[in-house]
């Protein structure tokens, strides 16, 4: 676009074009950055553009954050397990080196429940295999539940590899249930950092420094 000095309709749309620009590429910076790799879609991308499309100012960093879904306080989660129950809350203990663990090749059947301390809505969980990074599930459904008697499958899938992002509808729910549907020889099904997310949850710092592990 050519235009003359002091022109300042012209100068009014490069200045537009510019805010846009920007717009656009910190929105691709702080997606990448904040969301789980399940979380970019095209979709989801295509949703948040039409529902701010008449917005002239760039976002700020805590606008961006607070858009975001985000992890659920973990602190008084009760954990329950098939396989070393024990072992349970090594998956929400914020540290990347220790894990909760089958013990035993993956099979059907194997499960990891969370029971959240108030209900809430939900709408995607991550696992974290840490080091472990062949331990990822080969299977999984996840249920959910209000009173742990009844339940509602609301995604199932394969991991492929270390980090298994999970997303479904936003849905109401105390109790998370995830359940192996793979099976593999030789290889455990293990869980470092398990992380559920809310759509209108309080953001919490829920990871700690990467460190050693394996069998």
């Amino acid at each position: 676009m050519s235009f003359r000095e002091g022109d300042k309709e012209s100068t009014s749309l490069v200045a537009k074009s510019a805010v846009k620009f920007c717009d656009a590429l910190r929105w691709r910076q702080m997606r990448t950055a904040l969301l789980p790799s399940g979380w970019r879609s095209p979709q989801q991308v295509a949703m948040i553009r039409a529902s701010t499309k008449d917005r002239t100012q760039p976002w700020t960093v805590a606008e961006l954050r607070a858009s975001l879904p985000q992890p659920l306080d973990r602190k008084e989660w009760k954990l329950t397990a098939s396989d070393k129950p024990g072992d349970a809350k090594l998956a929400i203990d914020g540290r990347i080196d220790t894990r909760c663990t089958t013990g035993t090749s993956q099979k059907p059947g194997q499960w990891f429940q969370v029971e959240i301390s108030k209900e809430a809505t939900i709408t995607g969980l991550q696992l974290d295999g840490g080091k472990s990074k062949n331990d990822y599930p080969r299977g999984y459904k996840v249920e959910i539940s209000s009173d742990g008697q009844q339940w509602k499958e609301v995604a199932s899938g394969k991991g492929s590899n270390a980090v298994t992002d999970v997303q479904f509808p936003a849905t109401k729910a105390k109790f998370v249930r995830i359940t192996q549907t793979g099976a593999v020889g030789g290889l455990y099904w293990s869980i470092h950092e398990l992380n559920i997310f809310s759509s209108n949850g309080t953001p919490v710092a829920s990871a700690g420094a990467a460190g050693p592990s394996g069998r």
